[in-house]
């Protein structure tokens, strides 16, 4: 019987310290999920405190990139067809230029690789466009007439020498942004332009004339030289423009652009006006390729009779250039 109890007494103090083991165990486990939980709201704490910090840091960048200023080159080439007239000191001569007779006359074009320079600040724009163009022995033309007496058959050369310094300048002003659908939706920014055109021209017109004539029954032949003019005048004017412009942000890497300007209103040229649109690509965080279309009007006379000088043309074509920013 004591024997029995005795085992009794042994199965129950292992039974009692198995108990504690498993309470121990329980509360070890709930103190471990406690400690867990305890972990992962400081965690999730820590992710909060991160995004907010990453988000009061991008908000303060672009606070800071908006507060100083931003800086871009763009050389660009434009190769325009010309159609109007020039007339220099009384004479017209009319001018029809096209993009096949551009290249043909690469060996007549002297053009100083032209540029646009922008210095942005916020909602504000500095800008300038320079571009310098020579443009000379354009026209050569051969005549042939018949009249009573016989043939006259002359080659005729007309040269049009033209260079023409174009220089605008302005500011330009965001008025507002709109985002154009949800989420990642291409951006539109509108903006408005207020500056100056100045603007440099020299003409000079020469024509001579060197052939023969074919007069008489027996055809005789009398030469004709030595006959040839030419005339030249410059002239230099500035003038007030205004314009707009229209940007849309695709995404990231493209954007498209128009933009015109009308100036003149009589105080420089009776009437000047330009569109230019394309695409821009975003090659790198510092250079973009921008590839469109630009059409320049211009509209000048000034003087009367011989004194005349006009400048009545209408150049468009396509327009490259490389943007760096800096």
């Amino acid at each position: 019987m004591r024997m029995y109890t005795a085992i009794l007494a042994v199965l129950a103090l292992l039974c009692s310290q198995s108990i504690a083991e498993q309470g121990n165990t329980g509360t070890e486990a709930q103190a471990d999920d406690k400690g867990g939980r305890e972990w992962l709201a400081l965690t999730d704490e820590f992710a909060m405190a991160s995004a907010e910090g990453a988000d009061s840091d991008s908000s303060s960048t672009s606070e800071v990139d908006a507060d100083h200023w931003q800086f871009q080159l763009a050389p660009y080439a434009w190769l325009p067809e010309m159609k109007g007239s020039v007339t220099v000191l009384g004479m017209k001569q009319p001018v029809s230029l096209s993009l096949c007779d551009l290249f043909s006359l690469v060996d007549e074009l002297d053009i100083v690789v032209p540029f646009q320079f922008g210095a942005r600040h916020g909602r504000w724009k500095l800008w300038v466009d320079v571009q310098y163009m020579k443009m000379h022995d354009l026209l050569r033309r051969s005549i042939s007439k018949q009249v009573d007496e016989g043939t006259v058959t002359a080659d005729a050369t007309i040269n049009v020498n033209m260079r023409m310094l174009l220089t605008e300048f302005g500011i330009d002003y965001e008025l507002f942004k709109l985002r154009l659908g949800q989420g990642q939706a291409p951006e539109l920014r509108f903006d408005v332009r207020a500056g100056g055109r100045y603007m440099y021209m020299k003409g000079e017109v020469g024509i001579a004339i060197q052939g023969s004539a074919q007069i008489g029954p027996n055809d005789v032949r009398v030469p004709i030289g030595g006959l040839a003019r030419s005339s030249g005048g410059s002239r230099d004017w500035i003038e007030p423009l205004v314009g707009a412009g229209v940007t849309v942000d695709i995404n990231e890497s493209l954007k498209l652009m128009a933009r015109g300007d009308i100036g003149g209103f009589g105080i420089g040229s009776d009437l000047t006006w330009q569109v230019v649109g394309g695409v821009e690509w975003k090659l790198c965080d510092w250079a973009s390729l921008f590839a469109g279309y630009r059409l320049l009007d211009i509209d000048f006379a000034e003087g009367s009779g011989q004194s005349k000088f006009a400048f009545d043309v209408q150049m468009r074509g396509p327009y490259l250039a490389m943007i760096f920013n800096f």
